[in-house]
């Protein structure tokens, strides 16, 4: 018989310490919590299921020691997406008795998936299905085995890690003709038109992010951080590359604005999802003094 399920429709606070303590394993689904905490647009289709070995997450003399969560968008729409972690992600020897045991557990919350699904679908159109992002190599494997997700042709990435106090120091001043800015709805449009990645200006200009601009505010580069908290989007224009201006902005934009997700003092960790053919990106994660730590899948 499977565990049962918790759901949630906003991040209950026993469930963000028992994230924290797993961290670094955690913290795509512990950012992508936290930017739901924070942000008063979050949508209402949004869902957090919980499976674990004590059953349904909640008061009690013992605290879960193995659970997978899921962080579920129904809404439709290319900016919907659900994030899922399994605490089997964090690398400890797991014997055949504890990969069964997540297993079911990841069995529990997609058949929950699949329930609210449908429950949301109920007298409006939900989307054809849910895109799982920065989904772990480990969980990919045993999901594909169910049949119920459909993988891509692409999208394998390394996942980066970085901690902010570790980051190198960043040139402040920019060259002659170019200032510091943020994302406007119009540059949003901008960063859209450059990636064939399905995402909306709507979606982005809600996003901590930073922008370097030419006098006249045309925007040359830009870093997004994404609702994970991950570094996304990060771009310069062909004709300002080989100048160290997408390494400066990647650094200022995770040191002023990770603190957005948590109030740690700035020593929190942070993230990349970067493709393994993407040269000139992991360049600058090396730069950024990141390690790379597992592979995710879109």
């Amino acid at each position: 018989m499977l565990p049962k399920a918790s759901v949630f429709t906003s991040p209950p606070a026993q469930l963000m310490g028992l994230l924290a303590e797993r961290l670094p394993s955690s913290l795509t689904i512990l950012r992508r919590l936290q930017f739901a905490l924070r942000d008063e647009s979050s949508p209402q289709h949004a869902r957090i299921i919980v499976g674990s070995d004590r059953g349904a997450l909640g008061p009690g003399p013992t605290e879960p020691r193995s659970y997978t969560v899921a962080y579920a968008d129904f809404s439709a729409g290319p900016d919907a997406q659900t994030v899922l972690y399994s605490t089997l992600e964090d690398g400890q020897a797991v014997g055949d008795g504890g990969r069964s045991e997540h297993e079911q557990q990841l069995a529990c919350v997609v058949d929950e998936l699949v329930r609210l699904r449908s429950e949301h679908g109920r007298g409006w159109r939900p989307p054809p299905r849910l895109l799982l992002g920065s989904l772990h190599a480990d969980v990919r494997a045993i999901l594909e085995r169910t049949g119920r997700l459909q993988g891509r042709s692409s999208g394998i990435y390394d996942k980066w890690l970085f901690k902010v106090r570790d980051l190198p120091p960043a040139e402040e001043r920019l060259p002659d003709g170019m200032y510091w800015g943020r994302a406007t709805f119009a540059d949003c449009r901008t960063v859209v038109a450059r990636t064939d990645i399905p995402r909306t200006a709507d979606f982005l200009v809600k996003l901590p992010n930073l922008v370097i601009k030419l006098q006249d505010h045309t925007p040359i580069a830009w870093g997004f951080l994404g609702v994970d908290g991950g570094l996304m989007s990060l771009h310069c224009e062909e004709s300002y590359r080989r100048k160290g201006l997408a390494r400066n902005l990647a650094i200022k934009l995770l040191r002023e604005s990770t603190g957005y997700f948590t109030d740690d003092g700035g020593e929190g960790w942070t993230s990349a999802d970067v493709s393994k053919d993407n040269s000139a990106s992991q360049a600058v994660c090396r730069s950024l003094n990141g390690q790379t730590a597992w592979v995710v899948s879109w």
